[in-house]
């Protein structure tokens, strides 16, 4: 028995331990404990949000690292160099030579802000000729976009002066009057925002080509900003404003960790999906908008959400449960021919062990009638041992339990033939 299982066991364990060895070369490595994303400035939106993400990946054990940059031309330019793993960005923001570059997901809306002195009201950014305009510092996607959208009115920097301020120096400047408009994309939760349109000489512009710019710019949306909603009691704006929007959008590179993009985007649900001035809850975040081409992780995401596994155990968990899947193949693959090869076995055992107890009492039944009383009584004493053995020393599967029982039944019976017959012989003695 023992050779038996010898000839069939090794050679099933080493296909076992060689299926092993396969499936952990193939095993894809473990998500990064430690990931860098560029954003734009500190005093940024971005940097904001990237704080965001930060505490919530901390506390699934993942360390995000924040990269400040100029903005997100910056940002996309460390990305491209593999100096980070993702990068916060606006969209629309130039990106030369930027092939590799997948989106993730856009996040929330950025409307442009064009704002202007009270009294130099203008129906267009064409008629900005000659004019002084702070667009944004270099780098940055507002400095990117104010320039796409002064170009395609015929405003450039030879007949106008763009001038490269941050918005907290253009609304000074604007209120002072060095300036006479500022570009801006920023959220409207920037506390700029409410700073600078509360102040009295500072007016919104309202693009009635907002709609043309959308279609202009696939990258652009056309948001309505309503009359009063950012100061009922001030009544600010004074009345519906109309602008058009980019997008805040992460970005990653094609190697980025499939587990990674997947913690983001569930990160990004709890952060992004809530109603804002621009959009009803759930709009954000979304495949939509995106600059670049939807990462293939991502498409899978937004298509199929959340797995069982992301939804019941800790991220840690979750993706070391995913990766130790791919053993499962070598364990099914050769579990199931075990398995099947060794209920046969199993159940040879058992009977082999009845069997060889079965023999030994055939041995005693066929000399029985040819024994002395002394061959007669040492027959006794081994079958009182077998039975002792069987009785006390044996543990039958329950399925068994009816051979077990026949074969006490039959030691029984030679037993008592055994003693009738040294009975017998003991009688024809006297």
């Amino acid at each position: 028995m023992n050779a038996t299982l010898a000839r069939i066991g090794l050679p099933a364990l080493l296909l076992v331990v060689s299926a092993f060895f396969a499936a952990y070369l193939l095993m894809p490595p473990p998500p990064p404990k430690k990931v860098l994303v560029a954003t734009g400035r500190t005093d940024g939106v971005y940097y904001t949000v990237a704080k965001a993400y930060q505490a919530a990946l901390q506390k699934e054990g993942i360390t995000l690292q924040i990269v400040p940059t100029a903005g997100s031309e910056a940002a996309l330019s460390a990305l491209r160099k593999g100096e980070v793993d993702f990068a916060f960005i606006q969209g629309g923001t130039p990106a030369h030579g930027a092939s590799g570059l997948y989106g993730i997901a856009a996040l929330y809306f950025e409307p442009l802000w064009i704002m202007h002195r009270v009294g130099s009201e203008f129906a267009t950014l064409s008629e900005l000729e000659g004019a002084r305009i702070a667009i944004g510092v270099p780098g940055s996607g507002t400095n990117a976009l104010s320039r796409a959208l002064l170009s395609a009115n015929g405003i450039d920097g030879n007949r106008s002066r763009l001038l490269p301020l941050p918005l907290a120096e253009a609304i000074d400047a604007l209120v002072d009057g060095r300036i006479d408009v500022l570009m801006s994309v920023v959220s409207a939760k920037s506390p700029l925002v409410a700073q600078a349109l509360h102040r009295e000489k500072i007016a919104l512009f309202d693009s009635r080509r907002a709609p043309a710019y959308a279609k202009r710019f696939l990258y652009l949306s056309e948001v309505t900003l309503p009359e009063g909603v950012l100061d009922l009691a001030e009544d600010i704006p004074p009345r519906d404003i109309r602008m058009v929007a980019t997008t805040a959008q992460l970005v990653t590179g094609k190697e980025a960790s499939h587990e990674i993009i997947r913690l983001l985007l569930r990160k990004a649900k709890q952060i992004h999906s809530a109603p804002t001035l621009f959009a009803p809850a759930g709009t954000f975040p979304t495949p939509d908008y995106l600059q670049f081409p939807l990462h293939e992780e991502a498409r899978r995401y937004f298509e199929h959400g959340d797995t069982w596994l992301e939804r019941t155990f800790p991220f840690p968990i979750a993706t070391l449960i995913d990766r130790l899947m791919i053993f499962l193949i070598p364990i099914l693959t050769l579990l199931l021919p075990l398995l099947k090869g060794f209920f046969p076995i199993y159940r040879w055992r058992i009977r082999h062990q009845i069997y060889r107890w079965y023999r030994l009492l055939r041995q005693i039944d066929e000399k029985a009638e040819t024994l002395d009383t002394e061959g007669i009584e040492r027959e006794l004493e081994r079958i009182g041992r077998l039975q002792r053995e069987v009785q006390e020393h044996v543990n039958v599967p329950l399925s068994y339990m009816g051979e077990y029982y026949l074969l006490r039944e039959h030691i029984r019976l030679i037993k008592e033939k055994l003693i009738n017959l040294l009975q017998h012989r003991r009688h024809e003695t006297i």
